[in-house]
């Protein structure tokens, strides 16, 4: 269209040059009529995408990777089973504790098809021209990181992720996502909400491998029960053992506070190390997540009636503290309204100068609107209180979902888990006891039942007593003897 009008318009030209003296004197406003129908057309077919992308239609060429074109309605995407493998496998494989890196490097190994591949090959795709036919399995990083953060997964539309500053270039540029228009339930989902929020949750933290040659799981989930930082994860290998070289000696992989660490590389004090073994840790949710499925298995309205009791507990109190807090901050918020409104009467009586009105304008003006913020948040909390029977049966779809709780496994973890408070270890009749809080996906806090140990669970708590009494004792003896030759040496 843009073309031909053009060319219209020159050719109008061409014929007064030949015919009129003069005619060069036309040539601007021909230029303007040009320009002007070139930007008609282009808000007119910018408004058109505009109201597409807002009733929730498709407005690109190409269905994201995964989907492709229902052939009775092209406004309609329908799943790719092909393609739509590829999409869970992916998915799967990050709540499985995989990085984009190693997915990448999975799928290649596979010999998968990448998706500009998979899509040149039906004449579909914007990068035809720069394919690399002769990779046809290359995936990188970047394309994993693409695929995973796509609501388009969960059934939704997602329109105006680009946009173009003017009619004049061609060069798109990229909306930040609040930008976008995002339409929910306009095709059959690939992958479910659950799974897709829990890979979002999964994505912000970044899991480093190091020597030992695999990210511990736990990475992200360990929070300091005192400070509410998340724990870093300390690990090493063990020596050889002296008996046997061959042999490794129990390494360290243990988690401690954050805050500590890096106030103990600073040579200052802040916090405690909170220090609990990864193994340890192991076992304790591994138990945990046990017992919830378990009871919530063999009786589904006791453990639902439990939950519930629980969580309105839980609500009150935190719907009876952001009521307080609603209350102050709407009092402080008309007391400052107040204050900036005698604010313009001193100043317009001349009782204070100009400069000084502008301070206190500001500084009243920046708290008014923290606490607008303040307040919006806190009403949004208080309507937005979940629906606990709904999480009590999404709770009871995933514990049925496993049947071996022998081991603790990365997607188990992941999908389990919500977060794990860690408080600093105490000493009870000198025994080492430190409190960890497990919440738990969809139910929050779970505490283990109290249970009755047999007189032989009895027997062996004590002998393994005596043992760390033993050892113990036989620590305290030989730092003993060590302090006591240094002194010696120190003496001679």
């Amino acid at each position: 269209y843009f073309p031909q009008k053009r060319v219209r318009f020159i050719a109008i030209n061409n014929n007064v040059d030949s015919n009129v003296q003069g005619s060069d004197d036309f040539a601007p406003f021909l230029n303007i009529m040009n320009e002007h129908i070139l930007k008609e057309t282009s808000r007119k077919i910018k408004a058109v995408l505009q109201m597409k992308g807002k009733e929730g239609k498709h407005i690109c060429g190409t269905p994201v990777y995964g989907y492709k074109i229902d052939p009775e309605d092209k406004e309609h995407w329908i799943i790719d089973e092909e393609a739509a493998a590829v999409v869970r496998r992916i998915y799967q494989l990050c709540i499985e504790g995989n990085g984009p890196f190693q997915i990448a490097g999975i799928l290649t190994d596979a010999q998968i098809e990448t998706p500009g591949y998979y899509l040149a090959k039906q004449g579909l795709g914007n990068h035809q021209s720069r394919l690399d036919v002769m990779q046809p399995y290359a995936w990188s990083m970047g394309t994993i990181i693409t695929i995973l953060a796509r609501p388009e997964y969960m059934g939704h539309t997602v329109s105006f992720r680009y946009k173009n500053e003017s009619y004049k270039s061609k060069k798109s540029t990229k909306t930040d996502p609040p930008e976008w228009v995002i339409t929910e339930n306009t095709q059959e989902p690939i992958v479910d909400a659950e799974t897709w929020n829990l890979v979002q949750k999964l994505r912000q933290t970044v899991r480093r491998t190091d020597n030992i040659g695999t990210a511990n799981p736990f990475t992200g989930l360990v929070y300091c029960a005192d400070c509410g930082a998340k724990m870093r994860n300390h690990r090493r290998r063990g020596k050889p053992l002296k008996s046997d070289p061959t042999k490794l000696g129990a390494g360290d992989d243990s988690y401690i506070c954050t805050t500590h660490d890096n106030a103990s590389n600073r040579h200052s004090k802040t916090c405690s190390a909170h220090r609990i073994h990864t193994n340890n840790l192991r076992g304790i949710v591994l138990e945990v997540i046990c017992a919830a499925s378990q009871t919530a298995v063999a009786d589904e309205e006791a453990f639902r009636a439990r939950i519930m009791a629980e969580s309105q507990h839980s609500q009150h109190e935190n719907a009876k503290a952001l009521k307080k807090k609603l209350k102050q901050d709407k009092k402080r918020c008309s007391e400052l309204d107040s204050l900036i409104e005698g604010l313009f009467e001193a100043n317009f009586n001349g009782k204070i100068s100009d400069k000084r009105f502008k301070m206190l304008s500001e500084k009243y003006e920046a708290e008014q609107a923290e606490l607008e913020e303040s307040i919006a948040h806190a009403e949004s909390e208080l309507v937005k209180f979940q629906d606990d029977i709904a999480n009590v049966y999404r709770f009871l779809e995933l514990a049925k979902r496993y049947t071996d709780f022998t081991e603790l496994t990365t997607p188990m973890l992941n999908q389990f888990v919500d977060r794990i408070l860690v408080h600093e270890a105490e000493k009870v009749d000198g025994e080492r006891t430190q409190e960890v809080e497990v919440y738990l996906n969809y139910i929050g806090r779970f505490d283990l039942p109290e249970k009755e140990l047999s007189a032989e669970e009895l027997a062996q708590l004590e002998k393994d007593r005596k043992r760390r009494a033993d050892s113990r004792e036989r620590c305290k003896r030989y730092r003993e003897r060590q302090r006591a030759k240094k002194n010696a040496d120190t003496v001679a």
